[in-house]
């Protein structure tokens, strides 16, 4: 660059940091930019954030910040939201943010919720984003469905989404289709799939295997074919 007299700037430095591999290299990008003269802003922290392997790394990067007077926007607190280990860790973070004064959007909540390890908890930070007017998406729900116990569960979220007009989409039925446990059951999900026009794919097969491969009836085993073969058909058309 300076051959060119280019000077590197902080975009410039921050995308070399979404490049690294890791942690190391990304401090070593980081300091490049201190020796060239360049302060690391709000987006180069969090990039380095994004590098890191534990919440623990993660507040070390969100105390530097600080100590460079580099405030934390949303972005930054919902990559370390990313890092926490538990729903107590991830709930420490979301109150941190509100005492800096950000309010979470709903990349921040979709994160919160990956944490979650029972539906009553997933329903207590639905009713969060309700109160901080954050709209529930497809994530949201698709990612609620998987922490539900049993089937019932996992149609009353359906009805939910179709009442909200949220469309499932496949990551929804993964989810879904590894709460059934019989051939009736697979075939209704796949009336809805189809009826929605969302493909059938190959992650659907696996989720259902075990079901399908304990099913001996000629029905179950000509349905269990006919999905292997579609799912074959689609992978070749997508070479």
């Amino acid at each position: 660059m300076s051959k060119d007299k280019v000077r590197p700037d902080v975009v410039i430095y921050s995308t070399l940091l979404g490049k690294a591999n890791n942690l190391r290299v990304a401090r070593t990008i980081l300091e490049d930019m201190r020796k060239d003269g360049i302060p690391p802003n709000v987006v180069a922290y969090s990039v380095l954030l994004g590098k890191v392997a534990s919440m623990g790394d993660g507040r070390v990067i969100l105390n530097e910040m600080r100590k460079d007077d580099v405030k934390p926007d949303v972005v930054t607190y919902s990559t370390l939201l990313a890092k926490a280990a538990d729903l107590e860790d991830g709930r420490s973070i979301v109150d941190e943010m509100r005492k800096d004064d950000i309010t979470p959007n709903l990349v921040t909540y979709n994160t919160l919720l990956a944490k979650v390890t029972t539906l009553d908890d997933g329903y207590v930070i639905i009713d969060d984003m309700v109160h901080d007017r954050v709209k529930p998406d497809v994530v949201t729900y698709s990612t609620l469905l998987s922490k539900a116990a049993n089937l019932e569960d996992g149609r009353a979220i359906l009805a939910e989404m179709g009442k909200l007009k949220i469309k499932p989409n496949s990551y929804t039925y993964t989810a879904y289709l590894k709460l059934v446990f019989n051939v009736t059951e697979i075939e209704e999900a796949l009336a809805m799939m189809k009826a929605g026009n969302v493909p059938f794919n190959r992650y659907h097969l696996n989720t259902i295997k075990p079901v399908m491969q304990r099913s001996k009836d000629v029905a179950s085993q000509n349905l269990w074919s006919h999905l292997k073969d579609l799912v074959a058909q689609s992978r070749i058309m997508q070479r």
